[in-house]
């Protein structure tokens, strides 16, 4: 009881918070839990960053390894071709060695012949010379060695003068100056003339009224003829038999080329006249060779100035039977190249086509030389300055100008 006659209530004392034991955390319980957890959240980060590397490691290594079969699969084609070249390399050098010592086997043979020679020989020898030089004398006195000789049913016959210029138009072939070119085959002529240039074969064509005349380039010098000569022959569509295997490349890269200019500048009623010196000669066979074996049989003369054979019998014997009496093969003197080659043909894997002009050294032409007289002067070609000298395309024009009799 209060003062003023009120009764006061009793307070109620405020609740204090309640302290369990059995729910109280220790402090050094979340110390140790934190101690383990923080150290295991960072090694499961690290392990994260460690499995996606070593993912991304796996996937360069496929890729690594897949490349190493794709260069383990080139490398095993590439020693396959190694292989077949290798192959192929030793076969090509079993027929060169082959070659090479049937070569020198015969160059021996020649070399035992011309170099040991008994007195026998001796006089034999003596005696064709004195042969040889009364053969001279009756041929200065009068007697005519070039027979007026008909070459085709058509009465077509070796004509001195068209020699005489198709053996320029030969020279002309060895310039390079389209001017001069031009300039020369008009003094020949003709109405124009052109250089067709294939890279391994060049000639001049050159048109005379309806007529057109091919003349090939030869080689420039002697020592690289022989240098360059591959005699190994092969085999073309339309050609029958074996021909010499590089004067046949040279002709196949112009052929198509000479074709169509042959058919721009021939006339309706004109001829193809084809001429060369040396390895220009041997491929003027070969490409009116090629010509015939196309279709076209407006080939009226063909001659080959100190030219070596091209082809084996066969081709001889069918080159012979359509264009034999409209080729000519020109020999001047000891001219060795024009003999060549010698060994393979004394082995018959060679032989001539067309009809022999022979070119005495000191003047006068004929059909059928004396054999003596030839194979004494085929003896003297093995002269190396002989045979250069008689080679010059200079002697066959100078020759060729010099017929009275034909």
């Amino acid at each position: 009881m209060t003062n003023n006659g009120k009764t006061e209530e009793p307070t109620k004392p405020s609740p204090s918070p309640v302290h369990s034991d059995a729910f109280a955390i220790p402090k050094w319980f979340v110390g140790l839990v934190g101690f383990i957890l923080i150290p295991a959240g960072s090694l499961v980060g690290h392990l994260t960053l460690a499995s996606s590397d070593h993912e991304s490691r796996i996937d360069v290594i496929e890729k690594k390894s897949a490349t190493l079969e794709a260069i383990a699969i080139r490398q095993t084609e590439h020693n396959a071709r190694i292989a077949s070249l290798e192959s192929g390399r030793a076969e090509i050098r079993a027929t060169i060695e082959a070659q090479t010592k049937e070569i020198i086997e015969l160059r021996l043979q020649i070399e035992r012949l011309l170099v040991i020679r008994p007195a026998d020989v001796y006089k034999k020898i003596e005696g064709l010379e004195r042969m040889i030089e009364e053969l001279k004398a009756e041929r200065k006195e009068g007697a005519s060695t070039m027979k007026n000789k008909a070459t085709t049913t058509a009465g077509l016959r070796y004509d001195p003068a068209e020699a005489n210029r198709l053996a320029k138009l030969s020279a002309v072939a060895y310039l390079n100056d389209p001017v001069e070119i031009t300039r020369e085959a008009q003094k020949l002529g003709a109405s124009k003339a052109y250089l067709v240039d294939a890279g391994s074969a060049e000639a001049v064509v050159a048109k005379f009224g309806q007529d057109v005349a091919v003349a090939f380039r030869g080689s420039s010098e002697l020592d690289d003829w022989f240098r360059d000569a591959r005699f190994l022959t092969r085999t073309h569509a339309g050609i029958p038999g074996r021909v010499h295997g590089g004067f046949l490349s040279c002709v196949l890269e112009i052929f198509a080329s000479l074709f169509s200019e042959i058919k721009a500048n021939r006339g309706p009623d004109g001829f193809i006249k084809i001429a060369g010196h040396s390895k220009g000669g041997a491929e003027a066979m070969i490409f009116a060779a090629m010509l015939r074996a196309s279709g076209d049989w407006r080939t009226n003369a063909v001659h080959a100035f100190g030219a070596p054979a091209v082809g084996d019998p066969m081709f001889a014997r069918e080159y012979d039977h359509a264009l034999g009496l409209v080729t000519f093969r020109h020999v001047y003197g000891s001219d060795v190249v024009a003999r060549a080659p010698i060994w393979l043909r004394l082995r018959r894997k060679y032989r001539t086509v067309g009809q022999l002009v022979y070119h005495y050294r000191d003047g006068g032409s004929s059909f059928s030389p004396s054999p003596l007289l030839y194979l004494v002067d085929s003896i003297r070609g093995f002269s190396r300055r002989l045979g250069r000298r008689d080679h010059s395309l200079a002697n066959y024009i100078r020759s060729t100008s010099q017929c009275d009799n034909c």
